[in-house]
Parts: structure tokens; sequence; C-alpha cells
């Protein structure tokens, strides 16, 4: 018998409710990850300088701790699993948030997940993003409270107080008002320095202390196999983490980075091939001048060409 014909011809009781159509995903091996285009374009090394800055920051003041907990092989292993676990899934948030198009981390999950996921990783973020700046006000205000009573004298105006409401209200607050990380990329940069020359300083102290020592392994421990172990977990993770940051550094991002140039003609000279071997004729050269006159090959027409070669290969066969 055939199908029950309601609301019009050719239609069954099934084919009356929508069905909500859901995303595609191109697979991994057709995709290109580029920056969304949507912001300001920001060069890779300022891209690069930026996330280094929120990955490395005081997280690595925590780390000798950590590696009292694990011991240093288990420290060593902790930071490079970890390290390729985050670099991972910052592919993965970059990679969705060139399908989406996201301008945040929240824009994303609004996006992917819905608003109510969004919502409930919005009073997330504002809770550890508060937390975190509290912390770090609080660590500038260790910092700097010496240095101006030692240059200024003990007076009222650099007390803790004084000096914690000065940087933040002259120093903090003024670094925050740009709308893109770009804008900051001369503070960044000057982190960046910072933190390598106060890693250098403190390798440099303690090689000077272990070389006085008869023997500087014998208070090492390998492997610390007991519950602190996991107590070096957190601080590792939280060391290295800037998934909040790096939807926003992608978006910033320019589409063809400077550094990455020099591949261009490779890349030109092999769309042009693959694309010659699907007219089943020779390269031609105005294949080679357009593609060279515009931007880099998209993953579209790659995958296009891609599978044109495949069709041919078949049809040969």
């Amino acid at each position: 018998m055939g199908a029950t014909r309601v609301g019009g011809a050719g239609r069954s009781p099934l084919s009356s409710t929508p069905r909500k159509s859901l995303p595609h995903f191109p697979p991994p091996s057709t995709m290109i990850v580029t920056s969304s285009g949507d912001g300001p374009a920001a060069s890779a090394r300022t891209s690069l300088v930026t996330l280094i800055n929120s990955a490395v920051g005081v997280g690595v003041l925590s780390l000798p701790y950590a590696f009292r907990c694990a011991g240093w092989a288990g420290g060593l292993f902790l930071i490079a699993t970890i390290a390729a676990t985050e670099a991972f899934t910052l592919y993965v948030l970059s990679r969705y948030a060139e399908f989406t198009r996201a301008s945040s981390y929240s824009s994303m999950v609004h996006r992917m997940l819905g608003p109510h996921a969004s919502y409930a990783l919005g009073g997330i973020l504002l809770s550890y993003l508060f937390g975190s700046c509290v912390a770090y006000l609080i660590i500038l205000a260790d910092c700097l409270h010496p240095i101006a009573a030692g240059i200024l004298g003990e007076a009222w105006f650099t007390s803790r107080a004084a000096v914690l409401i000065f940087a933040a209200v002259f120093i903090v607050l003024p670094l925050c008002l740009p709308d893109t990380l770009d804008a900051i990329s001369g503070i960044g940069v000057f982190a960046l320095y910072g933190i390598g020359i106060m890693v250098g300083l403190i390798t440099y102290r303690n090689v000077e202390i272990a070389s006085r020592s008869p023997d500087p392994w014998e208070d090492l421990v390998a492997w610390n196999w007991s519950m602190d172990f996991f107590s070096a977990l957190p601080i590792v993770i939280f060391g290295m983490q800037c998934h909040c940051q790096v939807i926003t550094v992608f978006r910033e991002l320019e589409a063809e980075p400077r550094i990455l140039r020099p591949h261009r003609a490779l890349r030109y000279r092999q769309a042009a091939e693959l694309e010659g071997a699907a007219s089943d004729g020779p390269v031609r050269e105005s294949v080679g001048s357009s593609l060279a006159a515009s931007p880099m090959p998209s993953a579209s027409n790659l995958a296009g060409l891609e599978a044109a070669e495949a069709e041919r290969r078949e049809d040969a066969a």
C-alpha cells in the first residue's frame, strides 16, 4: 500500500514534521584553519606573544612547588602531557571558532551549545576571572610596595593600599580600555622579556647553589607516588591554560601570517598542478598567475580539486 498523502501530493505523515538540520563540520583533512577576518589583523608574532603571556604568566611561580609535589621526573611528565593535551584543545577551539565565526569563548559556546550553556559558562568565567584579577593585584601590590617605599621612603602615599590603588587606577585600568589585544602588544613583549629574565636569574642562582653541593641530586626525588602528586595537577593545568583568550587572539590574527609567506609559492604550485592533473592537461601558466594574484587557496577550493583528481583516477582505472 502506498503512503497516505496529507496536506498535498507526495507528502507522508512522517514528512509533515520538519526536522531540525544539524550543522555540518568539514573533516580535518579538508579544513584549513584560518582566522575569521572579522577583526583587525594582528601579526602572528604578536598573537604568539599574547598566547605565551596568557599561558606562561604568574603560574610559573608555582611550578617549583608542583615539582616538589610530583618529583622532578613526575613534574616533567605532567608538563609534557598537559601541554600536549591543552595544545590539542586549543586547536579544536580554533577550528570551531572558524566554523562558527565566533569572536569570543562565550559567543562560541552560545552558538554551539545554546544560550543556557552560555549563561552558565559566563558565570563560571566571571568567578574565575574576578578571582584571577584579585590575585594579580595582590601580587602587583606586593612587588611595587617595597620598591616605592625604598625609593620614596615611608609615607602615606607609599603604603601598600596607596600603591595598590595607584597601580590599579593609573596602570592596569588604562591597559584594559583598548578593544583589541593587539593594541597592547608592546606590554606583552615587555612582560615576555621580564619572564625570560626572571627564569634566567632563577636558573643561574640554582645552578650556582647546586655546583657548591657535593651531590646535588641527593635530596631530589624523581617520582613522588603520594597524594601530593595529584596536588601538582591543578597547578600545572592553571599554569599553562589560555583557552579563554585563544578565540579572541584567533579572531584578530591576520588571514595569512607573514612568517609563513615564504611557503606561499609552493602551495600555489601544488594547487596549480592539482588543477592541471584534474583537467587531464599540463599546468597552465594562467592558473599559476591567477593563484599568485589571489590569496592563499581556500579549503573548499583545494577540496574540490582533490575530489576532481580522485574522480579522474577512478575513470582512468
